[in-house]
């Protein structure tokens, strides 16, 4: 009797450690404000005829460019 108890108990404590190890479903996060505002808006490419710019003035395209990726 007691020999059953035991291996009903092993078997049980089995299948609760396995059903602990199932990761749960992801759960769907509504999007915050900003993501859908964020949403509304389309990636585009910008491009620009810069030839009648001075070195100066491209040199600091490039900062802003940098910048921008930071941010």
């Amino acid at each position: 009797m007691c020999k059953k108890i035991i291996s009903l108990l092993t078997v049980v404590i089995f299948f609760l450690g396995i059903a602990g190890c199932v990761s749960p479903e992801k759960e769907t996060k509504e999007k915050t404000p900003m993501q859908k505002k964020l949403a509304t808006y389309e990636k585009v490419k910008l491009t620009a005829d810069i030839s009648q710019l001075s070195e100066k003035e491209k040199q600091m395209l490039l900062y802003l460019f940098e910048a921008a990726k930071r941010s």
